[in-house]
């Protein structure tokens, strides 16, 4: 693990386990490394989401299966992190999401959670689960945990999931309030240093983008465009896309030759539909991602002795971590500084504006990015795949830092 003292670190892992039950702890400590401040586990089609189970699960808070596929998942994740905390859980049909905090270690203030649904209809086959973190000064972290609508002509309906998203006022902690274990006087006047006592304060409103770092992980369900399907006999293997006979017409010779040298990154710059949705600005429009050296993540035969990707599907990287931070609204993808209105600005920063700048100042806008300079400083040395084929997905994890964080 490169962890380092002088920043947050955060490891962010997600799986699209296919309604398998909870596996062993051989797999789980393969995806999950130890070590990090905070562990996100986000978890899609916990159960499968067949019609009846979504109808069922769309009626009922909780099912007695989706209760019992929680308890296992949790009693596994507890059993591999013990010296970590759960702060808080929440979850929407087959979406989970997972909050952990190394013990001891006093980080955030509070903990809040929030789901939406985005499944025809307002059913929750398709959704997002949120955990709002609350630190001293101000500073804020929101991870996002989704699953976005499938197929592979569906762009246009996932980069619209992102929008309904990001466009919604979220309110965290509408039904439950997790606090974290904190000295007891910042929030009492009991007297004990430490208290063990939930402090709820009561609701949040926010939208996604308002936080000081936003992390965004799932099943986004982006697929790959420009690559024509070959014939009966293509089969995808691990390590790149081989023809299995002359008569393969599945990829253009560049892009064959980039999976056979696993040159993935090439791949998903030319072709994915989500790289093309954050360069037009349809969707995750200043979001970063580490770069990809892991094969595709979908759609994996499942309990094959070797990646083998299915015939019925394009190979694809689904599952994916980015992320955010409020200065990152100022740029655009050539790097150009844009100023926005000095108010929203104002507003991103969690500041007042009245405060920050007088109304007569003509360099409002300039004082507002002088502040946004003080934005996180993120970067991601882990970016990884786990090879593994209990499920048609690759589980997916990546470390980040905040290098920054204490200083805030």
């Amino acid at each position: 693990m490169l962890i380092d003292d002088a920043a947050l670190s955060i490891s962010c892992c997600t799986w699209n386990v296919g309604g398998i039950d909870a596996p062993g702890l051989d797999v789980i400590r393969r995806w999950i490394d130890k070590g990090s401040d905070l562990i996100f586990v986000g978890l899609c089609e916990m159960i499968e989401l067949s019609a009846i189970r979504v109808v069922r699960e769309s009626v009922v808070p909780m099912s007695h299966e989706r209760a019992a596929r929680l308890q296992a998942w949790r009693h596994v994740l507890r059993s591999h992190l013990s010296e970590y905390e759960l702060m808080c859980e929440d979850g929407l049909c087959g979406l989970a999401l997972f909050v952990f905090s190394l013990r001891d270690q006093e980080l955030a203030s509070r903990a809040l959670t929030a789901t939406h649904r985005l499944g025809f209809g307002g059913l929750p086959n398709k959704g997002a689960v949120a955990a709002r973190l609350e630190f001293e000064r101000g500073a804020t972290l929101c991870v996002v945990h989704s699953h976005f609508a499938a197929d592979q002509d569906q762009c246009h309906a996932r980069n619209a999931n992102y929008r309904h998203l990001t466009n919604e006022t979220w309110v965290f902690g509408a039904e439950t309030t997790e606090v974290r274990l904190k000295p007891k006087h910042e929030f009492c006047t009991c007297g004990d240093f430490l208290c063990g006592e939930s402090m709820p304060t009561g609701p949040v409103e926010a939208r996604l983008l308002d936080h000081s770092l936003l992390i965004w992980m799932g099943d986004l369900n982006y697929r790959l465009d420009d690559v024509e399907r070959g014939g009966s006999n293509y089969n995808p293997l691990v390590g790149g896309v081989t023809p299995a006979s002359p008569e393969y017409r599945g990829l253009d010779a560049e892009l064959e030759a980039a999976l056979e040298s696993k040159d993935y990154q090439h791949v998903v710059d030319s072709c994915c539909q989500l790289k093309r949705a954050m360069k037009q600005g349809d969707a995750f429009e200043g979001f970063r991602e580490a770069p990809i050296r892991f094969p595709p993540t979908y759609k994996l035969i499942k309990n094959t002795p070797r990646l083998t990707y299915t015939k019925s599907r394009r190979p694809a990287w689904c599952d994916r971590v980015l992320w955010r931070t409020r200065n990152d609204y100022l740029y655009r993808g050539n790097a150009q500084l844009v100023t926005p209105p000095p108010r929203y600005l104002a507003s991103l920063l969690g500041t007042n504006y009245d405060d920050a700048c007088d109304d007569d100042d003509d360099d409002d806008a300039a004082a507002l990015i002088s502040f946004a300079d003080h934005a996180p400083a993120i970067d991601a040395p882990v970016y990884a795949a786990v090879p593994t084929t209990l499920s048609d997905h690759l589980p997916v994890k990546c470390l980040l830092r905040w290098h920054d964080f204490w200083d805030n």
